[in-house]
């Protein structure tokens, strides 16, 4: 479960002012969370629904990722996407 202070946070990163100023930005969408995981970028947190999370379980526990479960209902908060996909 997500909390609202961190689906505040996560959409406040859509404006470019709280991305520069946390240094912090989104990815969204499995091929660019994958490249993400493969680089040497720190990753502060993965939001990802059950399912992919499963499938991927052995690229996530290679790297000290933070994971949270969200339903497909939260994801579409989070997401700057129409039609949100699995991982952000």
């Amino acid at each position: 479960m997500i909390s609202k202070a961190q689906i505040k946070h996560i959409n406040s990163l859509k404006l470019l002012k709280f991305r520069k100023a946390n240094g912090e930005f989104v990815v969204e969408g499995e091929k660019m969370v994958h490249e993400l995981i493969m680089s040497n970028s720190e990753i502060i947190a993965l939001y990802a629904v059950p399912g992919w999370l499963e499938v991927n379980q052995k690229l996530i526990s290679s790297k000290e990722i933070h994971t949270e479960k969200v339903s497909p209902k939260e994801l579409e908060r989070i997401s700057s996407f129409k039609t949100p996909n699995q991982v952000l």
